[in-house]
């Protein structure tokens, strides 16, 4: 264990700072050389941490992408691999996640490998796991690894739409000792991307009539008429959701575009 401004002062003022034990980005903040209130960011990341104890890690220069694995007798298989794209500046909020990501076969084949070496590493036999992973210039590096499925909709929705595996279904078949059905039947594409509203009061949410018409997508609100929309620093703080799913990454980027130009939010600033 070392202080806070060891350990920045270790990854010379560039990192990313976060509470040891908390999840959706909460209190996570990435820090730069030549800012000047970094105890600032200490103080609030330590709020989202129950053992008062954070990490500073090395931040990690590329795009970051994850990898829905299932494992059954040591073995892995890889149903869903996305790239996502995060808020610039101090609030790492994911805004998008793209399946399958605008990778080669090279990259990507170093990415599947990278989680599965690492699911070894850690013993992981059978069971579904999320990764989170950045390809540096250096080759791919990890981020996080949670033994469970992803989050908001990748385990129930995404992961289906894309691989055909019903993960629920195989995950419950996995705890009565049946095995389970571990590799992907096709690869589609889908977009899970965020509605991210200005801060400020709720006051409408438009929705041209044109979407009642539009299939192979889904969307929803997290915030209510009337209620504030906080400004975006965890992913509790996003306004709302779409799902766009279809046979390549464009067409699905292409209906999620259009969908997300059919919905306005009238927000009045907060006084």
């Amino acid at each position: 264990l070392v202080s806070f401004e060891e350990a920045v002062r270790h990854f010379e003022g560039r990192c990313i700072v976060k509470p040891v034990d908390n999840s959706g980005s909460r209190g996570v903040f990435f820090l730069e050389p030549h800012m000047a209130d970094r105890a600032v960011y200490y103080e609030q990341s330590l709020t989202f941490s129950n053992e008062k104890a954070l990490l500073v890690e090395e931040f990690l220069e590329g795009i970051e992408y994850t990898v829905e694995a299932f494992s059954y007798g040591g073995k892995h298989s890889c149903l869903a691999l996305s790239d996502k794209k995060k808020k610039p500046g101090q609030y790492r909020v994911a805004t998008e996640l793209c399946y399958p990501p605008a990778l080669n076969e090279r990259d990507t084949t170093r990415l599947k490998q990278t989680v599965f070496r690492a699911l070894d590493a850690i013993g992981l036999k059978s069971g579904p796991s999320h990764t989170e992973l950045i390809l540096t210039s250096e080759g791919p590096k990890i981020v996080e690894i949670g033994l469970r499925g992803g989050g908001f909709n990748i385990f129930s929705k995404v992961i289906p739409l894309v691989s055909g595996v019903d993960v629920e279904g195989e995950t419950i078949r996995l705890a009565m000792g049946v095995e389970p059905a571990i590799e992907a039947k096709y690869q589609k594409s889908c977009v899970l991307r965020f509605f991210v509203a200005r801060p400020g009061i709720l006051r409408q949410i438009i929705i041209d009539p044109s979407v009642a018409a539009m299939t192979d997508v889904e969307y929803g609100f997290f915030v209510k008429t009337g209620e504030i929309v906080p400004e975006l620093k965890t992913d509790g703080d996003r306004t709302g959701y779409l799902l766009a799913w279809a046979s390549t990454r464009q067409e699905a980027l292409s209906m999620a575009d259009c969908l997300e130009s059919c919905v306005h939010f009238q927000v009045d600033e907060e006084r």
